[in-house]
């Protein structure tokens, strides 16, 4: 599948891009928001993807949903994501996890082996289990605030969630992160006031898929920065508990991704 992400290697360079192959991206929430970002670190050429979630599609996700098809309703977005994935890169490592993100089941994850997280969850206390988590284990991660009320795709923007005004969950979460001792978070927000008015909530596609591609463009821009930034960067995260008791994580990919596929 070299041929494949050529583009990549050309526009990144050969040494960012096999950072890339290497890299083991968890993505915490399946919803078109997790999904978006899961199908473009695929085309991406990310080395190993673990998705995590419930999440059932329905036949009202098949405007908003990138796994979402006449034929798909009623199937668990991860297993379909997983099959939409092997067809853009049949070496990629994917590992499904369809559960809920409680206290029970953070035990499952070894956060301290993954390079890179992605909350696209929608619950408080699933975001923050998943934000802790990952800070405790000094893995950088981006978190992503709500789409659904929105139509404004170019309101969308990466950068600290305590910059964020219009986003009630936003507001919640930094309390809680606050309370932890985490005083800065990268996020994918929105500047648009969401609607109002209770007969025209909704959601359409180009939210979402927006949000998910800026999620994405944060992990391989994390990924693939140079050494300073790297540096820089690091200076604002918590660095304890590097080898905390989580379990499922992903091994080290080569190069070339030859290695065998996690499936199950």
């Amino acid at each position: 599948m070299q041929d494949a992400f050529v583009q990549i290697d050309r526009l990144l360079g050969k040494e960012k891009a096999e950072r890339l192959a290497r890299a083991r991206i968890a993505v915490f929430g399946l919803g078109a928001c997790g999904a978006a970002a899961a199908e473009a670190l695929a085309r991406c050429g990310a080395g190993s993807l673990t998705l995590v979630g419930a999440f059932a599609l329905n036949t009202e996700e098949i405007s908003r949903h990138p796994a979402a098809l006449q034929d798909t309703v009623g199937c668990t977005a991860a297993q379909v994501l997983k099959e939409r994935i092997r067809k853009i890169d049949p070496d990629i490592l994917v590992h499904t996890c369809e559960i809920s993100v409680t206290e029970e089941t953070m035990g499952f994850f070894r956060f301290a082996e993954f390079d890179f997280v992605i909350d696209a969850l929608t619950d408080l206390q699933e975001k923050l289990r998943v934000l802790l988590a990952a800070h405790q284990a000094g893995v950088p991660a981006v978190s992503c605030m709500e789409t659904e009320d929105l139509s404004d795709v170019t309101r969308l923007i990466t950068a600290d969630i305590f910059r964020s005004a219009a986003s009630p969950l936003a507001k919640d979460l930094c309390k809680e992160l606050k309370k932890a001792g985490i005083r800065k978070q990268t996020a994918v927000f929105s500047k648009e006031k969401p609607q109002q008015d209770p007969e025209r909530k909704g959601s359409i596609v180009f939210v979402p898929w927006g949000a998910g591609l800026l999620l994405a463009q944060e992990a391989v821009r994390c990924l693939t920065a140079d050494a300073d930034e790297k540096q820089k960067n690091s200076a604002v995260r918590l660095r304890s508990g590097k080898n905390g008791g989580m379990r499922i994580g992903l091994p080290k990919v080569p190069p070339g991704k030859t290695e065998k596929r996690m499936d199950e």
